[in-house]
């Protein structure tokens, strides 16, 4: 019986160790898991940061495109509004033109002197 006891004991310890032995290889694999969710999330942080300062860079050329389009339609619309005086002016210079020759002006050729 004591030999049975010894067996046993001795089957116990080897078991323990055996037990151990796997407990620590299971935290030696989930401590390399972490390590690398750790490193991957370290990744994904500059990846974010960059795509960030892409974004804000982004912005800052819409901005200025949006400021250079603005500029482009009040040129546009000064343009518009000095075409409509040159139109009116040159209504206006038809009309006393016809005026003058409707009242009878004597024509000059070009090139006579009266």
């Amino acid at each position: 019986m004591h030999r049975f006891l010894g067996m046993t004991s001795l089957a116990a310890i080897s078991g323990a160790l055996m037990l151990a032995g796997c407990q620590t290889d299971e935290i030696q694999r989930a401590q390399a898991t972490a390590n690398q969710a750790v490193a991957d999330a370290a990744g994904a942080r500059m990846a974010a940061d960059v795509a960030d300062q892409k974004a804000t860079q982004a912005g800052q050329m819409a901005a200025q495109a949006q400021s250079t389009a603005n500029t482009a339609q009040q040129v546009a619309q000064a343009a518009h509004s000095n075409s409509q005086q040159a139109l009116a002016t040159a209504n206006s210079a038809q009309s006393l033109a016809q005026a003058h020759i409707a009242a009878g002006a004597p024509r000059v050729a070009r090139g006579e002197r009266d």
